[in-house]
């Protein structure tokens, strides 16, 4: 339809609806869209769709094996993954997927759900992690291109992942913008693969190039810097070299770059060590290295 502005009657442009003699026109609601001008009221999107904005032409598709259960969807949220998958923080399915800082993960589940484990998971008795090392042998442009990835912690000869979060290192489908995440983010918050001179970064692990801010990523809020890398449930997140934040200690996790230094929980105050046993009571040891192992996972 047209709307009546003096004498003259404009359209109405794609995207908006106006019923007889309105004098505006208005965006097509969420959950709908309207490709043609002139319209009296817009089409729901079709089943296996969705919108999440006012005012559009069309819809997304929902992610690869996934769908909606009718018509009219306006978020991703009502697009559910089939054959028992999960969704993933970028919108994949996956066969196996958890949001947050998570506990007592067999490590079974991760290969059953096509994970792939990194060859550089390493003891913490003799061997020191790197940053390049977190990247698990991938490029740059594997990474940027965008990949699933699991860290954690489990005891020397467990089965079970004591401590996991997992994130993706780029997230690109729908209206969400393409930014990577913790692993290669940068000091340009708008687009961290840019550099402060504006430049695109060639290396994602340049020291210099990261923040002493945490990022939050399917849950957790990840860091990483010149001396360490991390993650926690919690935002506050207290960065020197590892964090040190006395709060939620069961779901912390620090890795040093500097030397084979590791922790599960918070350290104590003055550095005193303390038994794993007391971690739930808001402090744990800093480890002792034969008793623990590097979990490093990734999914294309």
């Amino acid at each position: 339809m047209c709307v009546t502005r003096a004498t003259v009657c404009e359209m109405c442009p794609r995207g908006t609806y106006s019923s007889r003699g309105s004098a505006s026109c208005t965006d097509c609601p969420t959950g709908t869209y309207n490709n043609q001008e002139q319209q009296a009221a817009c089409t729901n999107c079709a089943q296996n769709t969705y919108m999440e904005f006012l005012g559009k032409t069309t819809c997304y598709t929902c992610p690869l094996q996934s769908t909606t259960s009718g018509t009219g969807a306006n978020s991703v949220a009502n697009c559910t993954c089939q054959g028992g998958k999960s969704m993933s923080s970028d919108r994949a399915c996956v066969n196996y997927w958890r949001t947050g800082v998570v506990h007592n993960v067999p490590e079974q589940d991760l290969l059953s759900g096509g994970w792939t484990k990194c060859p550089l998971s390493k003891l913490y008795s003799d061997q020191t992690l790197t940053r390049q090392d977190l990247m698990c042998g991938k490029t740059k442009s594997q990474i940027e291109s965008g990949m699933r990835f699991a860290f954690g912690a489990k005891r020397t000869g467990s089965t079970t992942i004591e401590i996991l979060a997992m994130g993706s290192s780029q997230v690109s489908t729908g209206p969400i913008p393409v930014f990577p995440l913790p692993l290669t983010g940068a000091r340009n918050e708008s687009n961290p693969r840019i550099d402060a001179a504006g430049n695109l970064r060639s290396d994602p692990f340049q020291e210099n190039a990261f923040q002493a801010v945490p990022k939050l990523e399917n849950g957790v809020y990840w860091y990483i810097t010149a001396a360490a890398f991390g993650f926690s449930a919690n935002a506050q997140v207290i960065l020197n070299d590892q964090d040190s934040a006395l709060s939620q200690c069961e779901d912390r996790l620090g890795w040093a770059f500097s030397g084979p230094g590791h922790r599960v929980g918070c350290r104590c105050s003055g550095g005193s060590s303390v038994p794993s046993q007391q971690k739930a009571s808001g402090c744990s040891e800093d480890i002792v290295f034969s008793e623990w192992e590097r979990i490093m996972y990734w999914l294309a």
